[in-house]
């Protein structure tokens, strides 16, 4: 009966650790104020969304617009956008300052601050500049600046 004990109690831990091990990633979806609702019912039905819990953020310049936030496990090395919402896309956080931002924007970051386009990973970006926001990389190379205010945090 100990023996058993022991290996339930290793398997349990073993089911731990490889859970743990797994890829997590922070995603974002954009949506509109109307569609909250349906867009959480998709993200329920996933089945993905680490611990049920979805940050749902306010664009401080437009209430209706808003800002899905969640974590997920990866299966596997790569986010199978198709399963979660329209708009969605993977994002990095700091959590000091409550930011979160794009590598492409972080890229876009300290090209400025240095002056130089190489990936200057030894380059520290003062976050105190950037808080309580969401940073993106626009396509003519600036930075789309989102500020944003926890509206509630939903458990699915």
């Amino acid at each position: 009966m100990e023996k058993l004990l022991s290996m339930m109690i290793k398997l349990k831990m073993n089911y731990k650790e490889e859970k743990f091990m797994r890829k997590n990633v922070l995603l974002a979806s954009f949506i509109r104020r109307e569609t909250l609702d349906e867009s959480l019912e998709i993200l329920r039905k996933t089945n993905k969304v680490l611990n049920n819990r979805v940050f749902i953020l306010r664009d401080s310049s437009n209430k209706d617009k808003l800002i899905l936030t969640y974590n997920i496990l990866l299966d596997d090395n790569k986010v199978d956008f198709s399963k979660f919402l329209k708009d969605t896309i993977s994002l990095h956080r700091k959590k000091e300052t409550n930011t979160l931002y794009s590598l492409n924007c972080l890229n876009l970051i300290v090209e400025q601050e240095t002056g130089k386009a190489d990936i200057n990973e030894s380059h520290v970006v003062n976050w105190t500049k950037y808080p309580n926001c969401v940073l993106l990389a626009k396509k003519d190379k600036s930075i789309n600046i989102i500020k944003t205010q926890l509206e509630k945090i939903i458990t699915l």
